[in-house]
C-alpha cells in the first residue's frame, strides 16, 4: 500500500525513463487534487495504464503522444484518468479489454485485467477501471477507488 502521491512520483519517475528511451516523444501532464494526495490505495495501478498508453498510443506516424494523468475527489472516491491523445480503438475493443474472453484466452489486456482485478478484490466490486476510445482519439482509463487515508482503514 502506497499513498497516491507516491503512486505519482512512480508514475513520474516510469514516464522519464520513458522519454530517455523514446527521446520525448512523450508529454506527459500531471494533475491532481492535493486532498487525495495522502489517501492510501494498491501499489502499481497507473503503471501498466501509462505503459499501455505508450505502446498502443504512440505509432510511427504520431510523433508525439500527451498523456494526462488526473486524479480527483468525487462523491467521497478518488478518480485517477489516464488520458492519452493517441491513435484510440475501437470502442468495442475498448470494452473488451476488462473482460474474460469465453476460453478463458486474451491475447491483451493484461496489465489493464490484472489492475482492474486486483482493485475489486482489495476495495470491492463497486471499485476498479473503465476504458472509454475511439479511433484517432485517443483512449482514456478510468480508476475509481474508495478514499482512504489510512491503511488501518484497508
Amino acid at each position: 500500500m502506497i499513498t497516491i502521491r507516491e503512486e505519482f512520483e512512480c508514475i513520474k519517475a516510469y514516464i522519464d525513463i520513458q522519454q530517455y528511451r523514446l527521446k520525448n516523444r512523450v508529454r506527459p501532464i500531471y494533475k491532481a487534487d492535493e486532498a487525495i494526495m495522502d489517501a492510501v490505495t494498491l501499489k502499481l495501478i497507473l503503471q501498466p495504464i501509462v505503459e499501455n498508453a505508450i505502446l498502443h498510443g504512440l505509432s510511427n506516424e504520431k510523433e508525439q503522444i500527451t498523456i494526462l494523468i488526473k486524479g480527483s475527489f468525487i462523491q467521497g472516491s478518488i478518480l485517477l484518468e489516464v488520458t492519452d491523445d493517441g491513435v484510440g480503438i475501437a470502442p468495442e475493443v475498448a470494452d473488451a479489454l476488462l473482460k474474460e474472453e469465453g476460453n478463458g484466452e486474451r491475447k491483451s489486456g493484461y496489465g489493464l485485467r490484472n489492475v482492474n482485478e486486483r482493485i475489486k478484490l482489495h476495495f470491492g466490486k463497486e471499485y476498479g477501471l473503465s476504458v472509454r476510445s475511439s479511433p484517432g482519439s485517443g483512449t482514456s482509463v478510468y480508476i475509481t477507488l474508495p478514499y482512504r487515508n489510512n491503511e488501518k482503514e484497508l
